[in-house]
């Protein structure tokens, strides 16, 4: 029960961070972006192979009414828990906007200053403890990448998220 208590706890977290997608921009920028399923991105054998642990496939996909980021949680049989969140936005341009107010928000939310992560997506950042979340910019898409009980996260969830934007639209 605690465990699935702490995975909504890290999916809710996830949506906070990455937020809900915003109205259709109407400025040049505009692209047709799509929702993108993590599930179908990531398998539990990509996460195996990044954490070490032995994880099943991910619960999870896009929500139907298409609001709010696309989510999808992994268990490991020792009970660690890695969570991944893809919000598309109407441009390029709106999600470099909200992805860096979020960042410049962390601070107050975590109490701790984001950690630069470089040569990932189109720029990213790395919330440790007690958030332990990889947050990233590719393009449209903001991506978040969290684990709990898996330690040295920043290296686990950046292999992740390589794999996650290797497949990415």
């Amino acid at each position: 029960m605690q465990k699935l208590v702490l995975a909504i706890g890290v999916l809710i977290l996830a949506t906070v961070i990455v937020g809900c997608p915003a109205a259709d921009s109407s400025d040049d920028e505009s692209i047709e972006t799509v929702a993108v399923n993590p599930c179908e991105l990531v398998s539990g054998d990509h996460v195996s192979d990044a954490t070490g642990e032995t994880f099943g496939d991910g619960t999870g996909g896009v929500p139907p009414s298409g609001l709010g980021p696309a989510t999808c949680a992994f268990t490991s049989t020792d009970g660690s828990f890695v969570s991944i969140a893809i919000s598309p936005r109407a441009s390029a341009a709106e999600a470099a906007e909200i992805f860096l107010e979020s960042k410049d928000r962390q601070p107050d939310i975590a109490g701790t200053d984001p950690q630069d992560v470089t040569d990932l997506g189109d720029e990213a950042y790395y919330m440790g403890d007690p958030q332990n979340s990889l947050l990233v910019l590719s393009g449209p898409y903001e991506i978040s990448v969290s684990m709990r009980g898996i330690e040295d996260s920043l290296t686990q969830e950046t292999q992740i998220a390589e794999t996650l934007l290797a497949s990415m639209p």
